[in-house]
């Protein structure tokens, strides 16, 4: 497949989603330089869900939408771990606390949001 992900807006909420129609979203990594076009990953998306069975018919689908999302996934690179406690400990001295994933420069889901969001006023209150 060419998606690394798929989910179904309405597994968070059946209010995201018009009665009686789902949401479907992918996932696709590419590197930029790779020649993967918007249209290419959407073709191959909709092929991919028809094969795992998520999805009936391509005909099924009423409408879609390409997203290119320049950096959605933060790329460790040497020195990235001593430079995040640099910086963190320097947006200190002006009461900035980072968090998610680029705050952390970290992949981050929605379970990390929530442990960040509970974290967050145990730093805070450090700062005062």
């Amino acid at each position: 497949f060419i998606f690394s992900r798929v989910y179904f807006q309405k597994n968070f909420s059946e209010d995201n989603v018009p009665s009686g129609k789902d949401v479907i979203s992918t996932v696709v990594t590419y590197l930029p330089d790779s020649g993967l076009t918007l249209k290419t990953a959407a073709e191959e998306s909709i092929r991919g869900l028809v094969k795992a069975g998520l999805l009936r018919y391509p005909g099924d689908i009423t409408e879609y939408k390409e997203i290119n999302i320049k950096y959605a996934f933060p790329i460790p690179v040497p020195g990235l771990r001593e430079e995040m406690i640099r910086l963190k400990k320097e947006l200190a001295k002006f009461s900035v606390i980072t968090r998610g994933r680029y705050g952390n420069w970290e992949y981050a889901g929605m379970e990390h949001a929530v442990r960040d969001g509970l974290e967050v006023k145990g730093e805070a209150d450090k700062l005062k």
